[in-house]
């Protein structure tokens, strides 16, 4: 499987996946272009974008019950979301 697509979402700009749930049905992608993650459901609907990071989103991994993505950027810090909120919830410098 590769670890991008394409969309309209980003300008055609490849997305990459950087996570995906444990139950396989929502990923986690960012493009080259944004620093935002969007969060996509297994049938590609966009479920929402997690914005707060001022530089490129470079890793992200959801915990074991899906509820949280965690995301890591150049801007150096390490972000902790509720997925279902889309509210970020703490920021690690």
């Amino acid at each position: 499987m590769a670890n991008y697509f394409r969309t309209g979402k980003g300008g055609g700009d490849d997305l990459f996946i950087k996570a995906i749930n444990r139950n396989g049905d929502t990923f986690a992608t960012t493009s080259l272009q944004m620093n935002e993650i969007d969060l996509w459901s297994s049938t590609g609907e966009l479920l929402g974008s997690l914005r707060g990071h001022t530089g490129q989103v470079r890793t992200a991994a959801f915990s074991s019950d899906s509820r949280l993505l965690v995301t890591g950027s150049t801007d150096q810090t390490v972000r902790v979301w509720d997925c279902q909120t889309q509210r970020e919830l703490m920021t690690l410098h």
